[in-house]
């Protein structure tokens, strides 16, 4: 009897927390609309910047409505491939969100670095092989979970435990992504150092302030992407098998959530610093950047702050 009562608050857990975190993003998503519209639509910016916002910002909607019909609250009777399909698509949709997010902050850093090879190298290798190894742990994942799904007690289950090792292959998908983010992390703390005797002039002034909101922001990005990834890593370690898509469900909608309103932040620094000054916004997917003239060194820079300038390659010169 105990058994049956406690399985029964569990699925509620799941229940209630697949709902409330959806709930989240669509609270999230009608907060910061006119953002999008403002900030995204208005300014654009490199196709790969586009791909990697619009899967960030829509593709969580699929994995968690995917999770919610999993849990048939409607109470229809499902197939077991249905509830392999739904249970599937959640499972993508969180792993992709977790590679674009990182992308997102990637693409800034490589920016930044722009003329930096060894640095713009080291970003390449590191996010491929942190997107590869996601996807790679996600399949093997799969391998084993899918199998195990069921249409049982109305809910999509899985009811015969999968291979103990399964939840290590969980864990370590959920933190493929962490070492991309410590070089990500640690490029900016670099800049932030290089530029440290950086004055306002004529040009950093409007350069400066997204630099300054790119630290601010990376920081929080990390720290809280890094909390989520040790989250979910531990839950699937240690947690009960009916109560660990409580915290996939968490992680999903947080996911998203930290990652627009980190894109929203920083363009909205780009477009206020660019107003009245005859820059063309780079849309957050160019390169407005502080950097020096490629013949000064990093010590002649720091008493040379004079020829630093704004750089917009990634995108058609036009003037206002």
């Amino acid at each position: 009897m105990a058994s049956i009562v406690t399985e029964v608050f569990y699925g509620k857990a799941v229940t209630y927390t697949a709902f409330s975190f959806f709930t989240l993003y669509l609270y999230d998503y009608a907060l910061t609309l006119n953002d999008e519209m403002e900030l995204f639509w208005t300014h654009g910016g490199s196709w790969v910047l586009q791909t990697a916002f619009i899967t960030s910002r829509y593709l969580p909607a699929a994995g968690l409505l995917a999770g919610v019909l999993a849990l048939n609250p409607s109470g229809l009777t499902l197939d077991d491939i249905s509830c392999r399909g739904l249970m599937a698509g959640n499972i993508i949709c969180q792993s992709t969100m977790s590679v674009c997010s990182t992308g997102l902050i990637c693409l800034r850093i490589l920016t930044i670095f722009q003329h930096n090879p060894r640095i713009k190298i080291t970003l390449h290798i590191s996010f491929w092989l942190g997107a590869i190894s996601i996807f790679y742990f996600t399949g093997h994942a799969l391998y084993y979970l899918l199998p195990k799904v069921v249409f049982a007690f109305d809910t999509c289950a899985i009811i015969v435990p999968p291979p103990p090792f399964t939840n290590i292959i969980i864990a370590l998908a959920y933190m493929s992504g962490l070492p991309c983010e410590a070089v990500i992390i640690g490029a900016t703390w670099y800049h932030a150092y290089a530029t440290k005797d950086l004055r306002l002039s004529a040009w950093d002034s409007i350069s400066w302030p997204i630099l300054s909101r790119m630290y601010k922001d990376g920081m929080m990005f990390f720290v809280i992407s890094l909390a989520l990834r040790s989250t979910g890593c531990l839950n699937h370690l240690l947690v009960a098998e009916n109560i660990k898509r409580v915290v996939d469900f968490v992680v999903l909608g947080l996911t998203t959530v930290v990652a627009t309103r980190f894109f929203f932040s920083l363009r909205r620094s780009i477009v206020k610093s660019i107003e009245g000054n005859g820059v063309v916004a780079d849309g957050f997917g160019g390169t407005i950047q502080v950097q020096t003239n490629h013949e000064i060194s990093l010590s002649r820079m720091r008493r040379r702050t004079t020829n630093w300038t704004m750089d917009t390659r990634d995108f058609p010169s036009t003037t206002r």
